[in-house]
């Protein structure tokens, strides 16, 4: 005993949770900063398997026909690697993405989230050129398919759906 669900009934509901699992973005950062000399500004995501994190950071300055390079670094970091970032020990990460923020240019980049956890998306100027200033940064920071971790389980359901179809298909249409 059990639901019961016509086949094709599935098959439709199934796609249309597999077309909601990869679409869409949820917004998280959208703001100004002071990074400070030798230091960092970290904001900390939940994230979930199948959704992708996207950070992107400009540094505006007055003069915006130059662009200096490497003015921060924009880090996106999972709970282990973070805390050996925090205590210094840069040594013992293992996982990062990172980039170089220019002036007057919007540089970013995305991760594939494949765990359950918390990101921490880093603006960092303790390696940056500069280091002795502080800086005013613009950031955003969004999460792309927040339903992405329905992207699996909607796959099986197309798949047994499919099965499920075929053989009501038979049953129905296959004897003469």
């Amino acid at each position: 005993m059990g639901l019961k669900i016509n086949p094709y009934t599935g098959l439709v509901l199934s796609i249309f949770l597999f077309l909601i699992s990869i679409s869409g973005s949820v917004l998280m950062v959208d703001e100004t900063v002071v990074v400070p000399e030798y230091g960092y500004v970290e904001w900390p995501i939940q994230v979930y398997p199948g959704q992708v994190i996207r950070a992107i950071a400009s540094v505006p300055t007055e003069d915006t026909s130059e662009i200096i390079y490497s003015i921060l670094e924009l880090l996106i970091l999972d709970e282990k690697n973070f805390a050996y970032y925090e205590s210094g020990d840069h040594g013992n990460i293992r996982e990062r993405s990172n980039e170089w923020i220019s002036s007057n240019s919007w540089d970013g980049i995305d991760v594939n989230i494949w765990w359950f956890g918390r990101v921490h998306v880093v603006l960092n100027n303790e390696k940056a050129l500069e280091r002795d200033t502080s800086k005013a940064s613009e950031i955003i920071i969004a999460i792309l398919r927040p339903y992405g971790y329905l992207t699996l389980p909607s796959i099986v359901f197309i798949f047994v759906c499919l099965y499920k179809s075929y053989r009501q298909y038979l049953k129905d249409f296959g004897k003469h």
